[in-house]
This record gives structure tokens, sequence and C-alpha cells, in this order.
């Protein structure tokens, strides 16, 4: 029996390999319909019986990408999505930048001071 020393880190990388296949077979997809929507729209009707499948076939990739995002994220992630603003952080990189501020500019004129 051989035993797995490749590590959570390993694991990792192959999820997110996953999640970008999935990512650009979705990209591939779409790419296809759209010309196809093109074609259609300038007179060619010869791809109309294949539209139906095609977007079947997006919307299922479309499922199956969330579905492994979520999952990746769920084993991996840090618990904030990446579209997702961490106002936490935010505030404590301003408090830093107001400290730095007034430690080397003196506070007056900073907003908020106590006179």
């Amino acid at each position: 029996m051989t035993e797995n020393t490749a590590g959570p880190e390993a694991d990792a990388r192959t999820a997110a390999e996953r999640v970008e296949e999935a990512r650009q077979l979705y990209r591939s997809i779409n790419t296809t319909l759209t010309k196809m929507l093109k074609r259609l729209e300038d007179g060619d009707m010869s791809e109309l019986h294949n539209l139906h499948g095609k977007l079947g076939e997006l919307e299922k990739q479309m499922g199956r990408l969330s579905e492994l995002e979520l999952k990746y994220e769920h084993a991996y992630g840090d618990g904030t999505r990446p579209d997702e603003i961490d106002f936490d952080a935010i505030r404590h990189q301003i408090g830093c930048r107001l400290g730095r501020l007034s430690t080397c500019c003196g506070a007056e004129g900073l907003s908020g001071s106590v006179e």
C-alpha cells in the first residue's frame, strides 16, 4: 500500500486545476454558442437545430462550475469569496495609514482629532 505524500498543498492545487478546467470548458461552450448566435443573426440557419443542445450544455457546465467553486472554497478557501469586500481588513488598513500619518505629520489638521 502506498502512502500519499503529496499533502494538502497538492490536493488544493489539484482542486484548483479542476476548477480552472471547468472554467475553460464553460468559456469554450460560451464562445461556441456566441459564434452560433452570430451566424444565426447573419441569416445562416444551418446551426438552428444545434442551438438548444448547446444552450443546455452551457447551463449544465455553469452548474458544474458553480458546484466545483463552492466545494473548493469550502475545502481550501478562507471564507471570503474573491468578489467580496472585507470591510474589517479595509478599516484596519485605513487605521494603520492614519496612524502613520499622525505619527509622521502630527495630529494637527487630521479630521476627528480632539483639540
